[in-house]
């Protein structure tokens, strides 16, 4: 049997030069994330300690090699997200019977979601103080970045971040999210390729929300309405953001009830294409989750009274 050192040693190796050469080619976000395939192929063929060193080993190399800033991107946004996931997705309980379940995936995507939300309030609380708050930086970035294509955009792109803005935050959490999911699945099956697999399944099934989400989206739909710009700009953020683990129990949902239909395939593809190019059918499968939940609260409470 290797030793786990040197396992955690040669995947902290493996994991830092893929972060390196993808950050020096700039290949996207999307490819940002493949550092963690390393780290998750750990994690999830239960080596969690190998897994955590191996983290540290790559954050201590890109430090090193790329500045103190990559080093924290690559932690604090992959390294340590992807650990918890794995740490969770191989986490299980039994019934009375002795029947073992794991713990649905949705639950620690759940977690993810909430530390982006709080970091989106710290952000914004940051920069509270500043003229125009946080409207104000991201308008900046963002003419920053059109101000390299030719014609005048500086009012329309005015106009779109008045109003739009905390869709930013938003859409990059979704995808930050959905980032590491996919490489969790990618990780899952080069383990079932080796047979190293300790969880066969890492399909997201439907999971039980916590009710107190409930009143999190309430407080953050008043505050939306009648808070200060900054805490509009968080509360919309806020919301908006948690709408993601609603889509995914509503994926989850619509795969369980189509298993019997015909065309199953065509119908789920096609469903996903639609999303990825129009979006609005995510925020139809996100509403498919919130009413899903509403209904497990009434059915709660109906049994409770019982």
């Amino acid at each position: 049997m290797k030793n786990p050192i040197h396992i955690a040693l040669i995947s902290g190796l493996i994991s830092a030069g893929i972060f390196l050469v993808v950050a020096r080619l700039g290949l996207g976000f999307f490819f940002l994330f493949l550092p963690t395939i390393p780290l998750l192929y750990l994690g999830l063929s239960a080596q969690l300690k190998p897994q955590l060193i191996a983290s540290f080993v790559a954050a201590l190399l890109i430090g090193t090699l790329g500045g103190i800033d990559a080093a924290i991107i690559y932690l604090f946004l992959l390294a340590l997200p992807a650990c918890y996931v794995a740490w969770l997705a191989l986490t299980s309980y039994s019934d009375p019977t002795g029947q073992k379940y794991w713990l649905p995936l949705g639950i620690p995507l759940l977690h993810i979601t909430l530390m982006g939300c709080v970091v989106v309030a710290l952000m914004t609380l940051k920069y509270a103080g500043d003229e125009g708050g946080i409207m104000a930086v991201i308008a900046t970035r963002v003419q920053e970045q059109f101000a390299q294509l030719e014609g005048d955009y500086g009012t329309t792109v005015d106009k779109v971040v008045k109003h739009w803005a905390f869709l930013i935050f938003s859409m990059t959490l979704w995808l930050w999210v959905l980032a590491i999911y996919a490489h969790v699945w990618l990780a899952s099956r080069l383990l079932a390729k080796n047979n190293k697999q300790v969880r066969a399944n890492v399909a997201i099934e439907p999971f039980q929300m916590p009710h107190w989400l409930l009143s999190l989206l309430a407080i953050c739909a008043l505050a939306s309405l009648i808070g200060s710009p900054s805490m509009q700009f968080a509360a919309k953020s806020t919301i908006v953001s948690l709408m993601l683990p609603y889509f995914l129990l509503g994926c989850a949902l619509l795969h369980n009830t189509s298993k019997a239909w015909p065309s199953r395939r065509f119908f789920l593809f096609f469903i996903y294409f639609m999303m990825f190019a129009l979006l609005w059918p995510a925020f139809v499968l996100s509403a498919v989750g919130f009413f899903y939940h509403i209904k497990s609260l009434s059915g709660a409470s109906k049994s409770s009274k019982s």
